[in-house]
This record gives C-alpha cells, sequence and structure tokens, in this order.
C-alpha cells in the first residue's frame, strides 16, 4: 500500500483501504450512516431540482445572491449559536 499527501492508496492485490489503524472498505453501514446519507441525498439533490424551477421565474444574478446571502445568515447564526465571536465592525472584514 503506497501514501502520500494524507490519502489512502490500494494496490491491485489489497482489497482494503487502511488509513492508520481504521479499515474503510468491507465496513457495514448502521441506521445512522444511512439516514446521514439519505439526508444528503435529499438536500444535495434537492438544491438541483429547486434552482431548475427557480432559473425560469428569476435572473441568475438574483438567484446567486439569494443563495449567498442566505448562506451568510445561516452560518452567522450557527456561528452564533456555537458562541464564536463575531465582528462589530466592517473594518475587520479588511482583513481578508
Amino acid at each position: 500500500m503506497r501514501r502520500g499527501f494524507g490519502l489512502a492508496y490500494r494496490s491491485a492485490a489489497s482489497s482494503n483501504i487502511e488509513m492508520g489503524d481504521k479499515t474503510l472498505i468491507n465496513q457495514r453501514m448502521d441506521a445512522k450512516d444511512w439516514a446521514m446519507l439519505l439526508l444528503l441525498s435529499f438536500l444535495w439533490g434537492g438544491s438541483f431540482f429547486l434552482i431548475g424551477v427557480i432559473v425560469g421565474e428569476l435572473p441568475p444574478l438574483t438567484i446567486v445572491t439569494l443563495r449567498v446571502g442566505i448562506a451568510a445568515i445561516v452560518l452567522w447564526a450557527v456561528l452564533l449559536i456555537k458562541g464564536y465571536d463575531v465582528p462589530k465592525s466592517l473594518s475587520s472584514g479588511a482583513l481578508f
């Protein structure tokens, strides 16, 4: 098995990928894993479906502005809920 850049590679003779002490293939998914995969597929697939519907009704710039604005509001709320210090002025944005 060859390792590089923090990734695990599988050789032709190997049936398992090992990363450290954890085997990544040939493990069973429990109900939580299936639920998370299903949720991810609904969120990801749903966004493509909704963008397809909305693009016929709104101009692209409006859609992008709404998506970025909603994402910023959600991320700001997550920061506040988790207790992180959020910038109080616009001058801290100059650091980026």
